[in-house]
């Protein structure tokens, strides 16, 4: 007699596989949702700057870089118009832009180093409203500031910005993300 159907033990063992697979496929997509947001922030904050830089150049006025650092983070980029030989930004001046974390969730900004020094919040670096180069107290600066997302810390970008104002990104190697060069 010929049994139409699938016994038990078969129908368990497809189950197991189902759920495997169903588990592989949660995590890789978890995985990319905060790459992808990860990716989106720096593009962002890449774009933000370039559009200071050519707002600066557009204007003969300096731009200031402002940011906090943290899961709470934000920055502002401020123009300003400086007087005499300060090279200093000030209170005041038009915000050209400003984002904050409430704005792109899971993602931090880990740290802003300018010279390789810790960023002081007293003394921002401004982008030069000649070349829209960066400056920190009238010198040529760099800039690097590391993002990351923040719910696990398992991913990580580099925005570099050198003293003439090139914009790059790159991914630290045990944070790697596909697409960018390893720094």
């Amino acid at each position: 007699m010929k049994q139409l159907g699938l016994s038990l033990v078969e129908l368990v063992v497809t189950l197991a596989i189902i759920t495997i697979v169903l588990t592989i496929a949660a995590t890789s997509y978890g995985s990319y949702i905060q790459q992808s947001r990860l990716k989106g922030f720096a593009e962002n904050l890449s774009a933000d700057l370039r559009y200071a830089q050519n707002e600066a150049r557009a204007s003969k006025n300096n731009v200031c870089v402002e940011i906090t650092t943290g899961s709470s983070w934000t920055y502002t980029l401020r123009k300003v118009t400086l007087t005499g030989a300060s090279s200093v930004c000030s209170t005041g001046g038009t915000v050209l832009k400003t984002k904050t974390s409430s704005e792109i969730k899971n993602t931090s900004i880990n740290s802003v180093l300018v010279n390789g020094a810790a960023y002081d919040s007293s003394n921002p670096p401004l982008l030069d409203g000649i070349k829209g180069t960066v400056k920190l107290n009238g010198a040529y600066s760099n800039i690097e500031i590391t993002l990351e997302n923040s719910s696990e810390s398992t991913y990580r970008l580099k925005l570099l910005i050198n003293p003439l104002g090139l914009i790059t990104m790159c991914s630290p190697a045990a944070y790697y993300i596909a697409g960018y060069t390893k720094c």
